[in-house]
């Protein structure tokens, strides 16, 4: 299976945030000059509509993960259509992405 760049994207930024500690996306880029900045914050999006980061306004505010183990499954069902598959292989598919865990 070929990722898409937003789940490369996804995956990354959801690797480098902590539960606890928000991380402002413009740290986030500093960190990783080969990301977009627009791009990361329009990922960052749609993780947060899937509840898989939430967002901390203020100083000192950022975006942490919501859950302690994030799985491939979530970050592709946030970022990218693959449900496009015939029923049996989008089942097994499916099944095999909700064992790969990203985070711990």
């Amino acid at each position: 299976m070929i990722l898409s760049m937003s789940a490369v994207y996804a995956s990354r930024l959801i690797k480098s945030l902590d539960i606890k500690e928000p991380l402002a996306i413009h740290k986030f880029c500093a960190n990783n000059p080969d990301l977009s900045y627009v791009f990361v914050a329009r990922v960052a999006s749609l993780l947060k509509r899937k509840g898989i980061i939430k967002s901390q306004r203020g100083a000192g505010g950022g975006y942490v993960r919501s859950k302690k183990l994030v799985t491939l499954h979530d970050l592709l069902s946030a970022t990218t259509n693959y449900k496009t598959m015939p029923g049996e292989l989008y089942e097994a598919v499916n099944a095999k992405l909700k064992e790969i865990v990203i985070t711990d």
